[in-house]
């Protein structure tokens, strides 16, 4: 019985830790695509920077869910870049969901929120 039991735990830990380990090294990945998304964005390299930034959003999600401050960065991110391709539905929709998740996540008040919708109200001033 205690051998099984130790068995389990045992078993369990791999299990666990072996998967923290997993989210640990995706999340770095992601951050590393978004980090890459902002170099190629500031280089108006918008086609790579969109890949990099949505990758990193499905990443994100898959990982925390959609209620978190990184995914919701990757959906502003690739709102603006649609802002400057020029296809304000898509941006719009993008930085509408990107202030959701942050009104959620800090309220209404927080300077990220705010982030969010001074780029809104740029985006309706096109």
């Amino acid at each position: 019985m205690k051998r099984s039991l130790l068995y389990l735990i045992a078993s369990l830990s791999v299990f666990l830790f072996g998967s923290l380990n997993l989210h640990s090294q995706s999340l770095e990945e992601a951050e590393e695509l978004m980090t890459k998304g902002e170099q190629l964005f500031g280089q108006s390299k918008f086609k790579e920077a969109m890949d990099c930034f949505a990758s990193a959003s499905r990443m994100h999600k898959s990982i925390s869910g959609e209620v978190d401050m990184e995914y919701s960065t990757c959906r502003l991110n690739m709102g603006v870049i649609y802002m400057n391709l020029g296809d304000y539905e898509k941006a719009a929709a993008l930085m509408a969901d990107a202030a959701r998740i942050r009104k959620m996540i800090v309220g209404e008040g927080d300077q990220r929120y705010l982030n969010v919708m001074f780029n809104l109200g740029v985006l309706y001033q096109n």
